[in-house]
């Protein structure tokens, strides 16, 4: 069996690999100590 595309259009697509990012990003800036200037910046550089 295949698995169905969640994005069937190039907009769809787009928030697919928006939405994606933004699951990453969160999973490490929960990892990061409010207080962690210099880790934030970084995480948010990586992204």
């Amino acid at each position: 069996m295949t698995e169905a595309s969640p994005a069937r259009s190039p907009e769809g697509r787009k928030m697919f690999e928006n939405v994606q990012r933004a699951v990453r990003l969160s999973a490490r800036l929960s990892d990061i100590g409010f207080d962690d200037l210099d880790a934030l910046r970084d995480a948010f550089r990586g992204c």
